[in-house]
C-alpha cells in the first residue's frame, strides 16, 4: 500500500534567513535530480545535499510549501531554523518538521533527511525529468517561452494549476509527492476499482482507482490514472481553503520538463510523452 506523501504545514513560519556573513546565494542553482521510474514515470526522486558534513538526500515534494529536515521525534513539531544545508551552489537555512508518519529511509546508501518543497523554486523554478536536474532560477529560461503553458496561481507556497478532466474544469495543486492525480469530492466510475490509500498522517481513505481524460496546457486529451474520493479530513480542508479540487500527481507530469513561472502566472511544460 502506497503512503500518500502530501505534507500539511499550515501556519508554519518561514525558515530563518542565513546569517549576514554568509556569501550571497548563487543566482541560478542547478542540482541533480535522481529518480527511479515505474512505467517511465518518476517514483523515488531525491536531490543530493550535505548536512553536518555528511552526504544525504532531500526528497522532492512540491506539495510541501517549505523545504525542511526531519527533526527530533521528541522535540517540537516545527522549528524555524533547524539546520544549514549545502545544496548545489548555495548554503540554505531550513526548517525542521517532525513528520511522525514518515519513517527514516535510505536511498543508494545515503539517508533521506527531509523534503525539498516549493519554496526552493523561487523566484522561478524548473524540474527537468528528462534532463535529470532541478533548478532554482533568478528568471525563467528564454527557451521556456515557447513551451505549452497552463494558468498557474501560487498561494502560500502552493502551486495551483487549471486543468480539465473528463470535460470538467478543475484547479489542482501541483504535487510531486503524489503518485497519481487526485480528484476530491467525487465517486468513481462504474469500472473503477475501489480501494484504500494511506495518508501521510497514517489514516486510511476509501477511494476509487481509475482513469480520466486530462487536458493540460491546451494539449490534446491524454488518459491518465485518476484517484477519486469523497471527503477527506486530512487534505480536504486545506485544498478547499485554496479553492482546489485535488492534486496533479506524477503520472500526469512526472516524465517531462516543468517550468514554474511565477511572474507570468504559468506552468510551462516541455516534452509531452508519446
Amino acid at each position: 500500500m502506497r503512503v500518500w506523501m502530501f505534507v500539511v504545514l499550515a501556519a508554519c513560519a518561514d525558515p530563518s534567513p542565513p546569517p549576514p556573513d554568509e556569501p550571497a546565494p548563487c543566482d541560478d542553482n542547478v542540482v541533480p535530480l535522481v529518480t527511479t521510474r515505474v512505467d517511465g514515470v518518476a517514483d523515488t526522486q531525491v536531490v543530493p545535499i550535505e548536512l553536518d558534513g555528511r552526504d544525504a538526500w532531500l526528497a522532492l515534494d512540491t506539495g510541501a510549501p517549505l523545504t525542511f529536515v526531519f527533526s527530533d521525534p521528541a522535540g517540537p513539531v516545527f522549528v524555524d531554523h533547524a539546520a544549514d544545508i549545502t545544496i548545489g551552489c548555495e548554503v540554505r537555512a531550513v526548517a525542521g518538521y517532525r513528520a511522525d508518519a514518515i519513517g527514516a529511509e535510505v536511498f543508494d546508501g545515503k539517508p533521506i533527511v527531509g523534503i525539498l518543497g516549493l519554496d526552493f523554486f523561487a523566484p522561478a523554478g524548473e524540474i527537468d525529468y528528462p534532463g535529470g536536474t532541478l533548478a532554482r532560477r533568478a528568471r525563467v529560461p528564454a527557451d521556456a517561452a515557447a513551451l505549452p503553458a497552463a494558468p498557474l496561481t501560487v498561494i502560500d507556497e502552493r502551486a495551483l494549476v487549471d486543468v480539465v478532466i473528463d470535460d470538467v474544469p478543475l484547479r489542482l495543486m501541483v504535487d510531486t509527492g503524489a503518485q497519481s492525480t487526485l480528484w476530491l469530492g467525487v465517486t468513481g466510475d462504474a469500472d473503477d476499482e475501489q480501494g484504500q490509500i494511506e495518508m501521510a498522517d497514517g489514516t486510511l481513505w476509501d477511494v476509487w482507482f481509475g482513469d480520466g481524460q486530462l487536458v493540460l496546457a491546451g494539449e490534446p486529451p491524454r488518459s491518465v490514472p485518476v484517484i477519486r474520493g469523497l471527503a477527506n479530513d486530512y487534505i480536504g480542508p486545506e485544498l478547499e481553503a485554496l479553492g482546489a479540487q485535488g492534486l496533479l500527481g506524477l503520472t500526469s507530469i512526472g516524465w517531462r520538463r516543468i517550468v514554474i513561472d511565477r511572474d507570468a502566472g504559468l506552468l510551462r511544460l516541455g516534452g509531452p510523452r508519446e
